[in-house]
């Protein structure tokens, strides 16, 4: 490439301050956007969860009465489902069967 001629159009000119991207609005987008898509999640988690957590819940989903409640044990004997591996727990499984037996006996006509 050979050039024979180069004229300077305009001399260059210093800039007063640094040039770049609107961090403060980027930031500040970003974060309304995480804020609503936590919401999002929340609600739509919230709105997709059919599990019943109360009493209240089962009559409501079920349109009868709760007859009794049985207490859930999360620590079994590895192999045996139906043995608990705490004692204690046991007289609690006795009488939430016994009136659960009770509740059914009355209830019937």
């Amino acid at each position: 490439m050979n050039v024979q001629s180069v004229n300077i159009l305009d001399s260059a000119q210093v800039p007063d301050h640094a040039s770049g991207p609107p961090r403060l609005m980027y930031t500040l987008v970003a974060l309304l956007a995480g804020l609503f898509l936590a919401i999002a999640i929340i609600v739509i988690a919230d709105a997709v969860d059919t599990t019943v957590k109360s009493p209240e819940d089962a009559e409501n989903s079920l349109g009868m009465p709760v007859t009794g409640r049985v207490p859930f044990i999360r620590e079994l004997e590895e192999g045996d489902c139906w043995k608990p591996r705490r004692l204690r727990t046991l007289p609690e499984l006795q009488n939430a069967a016994k009136t659960l037996m009770a509740n059914i006996r009355f209830s019937s006509p």
